[in-house]
């Protein structure tokens, strides 16, 4: 994918969410609701999206935490970008415009691709069109 329709792709993810919200790129939102393995976990899948880890191994990742540090995840599965403009695009508590009167939310929105991922901690239940992270 060029620079022109990765920005294309950006543009029209980012209509998708609920402006008055005033999405921050790029930026870790912090919920004060969640605890402390949430929102740490929540910059670590940042962090790893940011190096070019692909979202949808995320699961893999937190569900053996204790055999993988984070620097050897991302050098086995990150990318190495030649271009700023290719590093992917984050949305942290991205709310999304009403659908049928219901406000839906994700924990992280990456406008390149799409994708929403979802932290949960003490849930066993896997949240559908979303990749869901389970601590």
């Amino acid at each position: 994918m060029n620079q022109k329709q990765l920005i294309q792709t950006r543009q029209n993810n980012l209509k998708l969410l609920d402006t008055l919200a005033r999405p921050k790129l790029n930026a870790v939102e912090v919920d004060i609701n969640n605890n402390i393995e949430h929102e740490t976990t929540k910059f670590l899948c940042v962090y790893m999206i940011r190096k070019g880890v692909p979202a949808t191994t995320l699961p893999k990742y937190f569900q053996n935490m204790s055999k993988y540090k984070v620097r050897e995840f991302i050098d086995c599965f990150g990318e190495k970008f030649k271009e700023e403009w290719r590093r992917p695009v984050i949305i942290t508590e991205a709310r999304f415009k009403k659908f049928s009167g219901k406000t839906r939310r994700a924990d992280i929105f990456i406008l390149d691709t799409g994708e929403k991922v979802e932290i949960e901690t003490g849930v066993s239940y896997i949240k559908e069109d979303c990749v869901t992270v389970m601590i």
